[in-house]
């Protein structure tokens, strides 16, 4: 029988408003998607700001990483002006500003954005098959202490926004690249449910590190619509993992991951999603 998956807004409802922006994420809770998918990063003062790129370059006015500005400094940075003129003047929010927003009873799925090291996918794999814990190439590296750091700082911020928000911890979802990150994460917020992201064609094969981490109890496979089969459904659910898939668009490749059974769908469509979702 063919379940109903959850529809995920990808960056908010980004096919229609500037990604990863109140507009976005208000725009598709209006719509009705079960939640959003939002990346988030630190400043160099330590906010949790929302935002998916490396660079500011590309998504605002601005130029350069992200950690290396202050908050104060970053929002006064325009993140709409690129998308069309109409969302001038929008600015980049902060986690705590988006999980404030949150209608009660949806879902928000964080990821932990990190930098991963400057090796090729084989290089990648072959440390996992030679038994390296982590995705550095040093102990106590520069990338691990900012996955960690993320880590800890999306913590602090659940943390503070608990007792104002009943619902939040049961409709929060955590997902990264970095097993750091993710492990950190686990430690400080243990009824958070965890998910791993996998992309062969993005990174490399995260399943088999993500499979060593016996002290994280992983809720979900986040999986890219790229790698999705059948038996790799199959396999995840055999293992009490939901299977969400991102990020889809087309309604034919839609329906053939709800017909395999997929919990979830990650896309920038929702509207387009639900509509096809309320036909089954």
């Amino acid at each position: 029988m063919t379940q109903t998956p959850q529809i995920f807004a990808h960056r908010g409802a980004m096919a229609y408003r500037p990604q990863n922006t109140l507009p976005a994420f208000e725009l598709a809770w209006s719509m009705g998607a079960h939640g959003v998918e939002l990346d988030v990063q630190c400043t160099h003062d330590g906010e949790v700001v929302v935002f998916h790129d490396d660079t500011l370059d590309k998504l605002t006015n601005g130029a350069g990483r992200i950690r290396d500005y202050n908050a104060a400094e970053l929002m006064t940075l325009d993140a709409g002006a690129h998308f069309s003129a109409e969302y001038a003047d929008t600015r980049i929010p902060t986690l705590r500003q988006v999980l404030c927003a949150r209608p009660l009873g949806r879902w928000v799925n964080i990821e932990l954005k990190t930098e991963l090291p400057d090796a090729t996918p084989k290089q990648l794999n072959e440390r996992l098959i030679n038994g390296y814990p982590v995705l550095t190439r040093a102990p106590d590296s520069i990338t691990e202490r900012q996955a960690k750091r993320i880590a800890e700082r999306a913590a602090e911020v659940i943390g503070d926004l608990r007792a104002e928000i009943p619902d939040l911890a049961e409709h929060l979802m955590v997902s990264s690249f970095h097993p750091v990150a993710i492990e950190t994460f686990a430690r400080l917020c243990p009824d958070i449910a965890i998910a791993y992201l996998r992309s062969t064609a993005l990174y490399h094969d995260t399943e088999p590190l993500m499979n060593s981490m016996s002290a994280v109890q992983l809720s979900a496979l986040h999986i890219d619509a790229h790698d999705t089969t059948l038996e790799a459904i199959a396999q995840a659910h055999q293992k009490g993992l939901q299977v969400r898939v991102w990020t889809v668009n087309d309604v034919a490749q839609a329906r053939t991951l709800i017909r395999w059974g997929v919990d979830g769908l990650f896309t920038n469509v929702p509207d387009v999603m639900l509509a096809l979702a309320r036909t089954l």
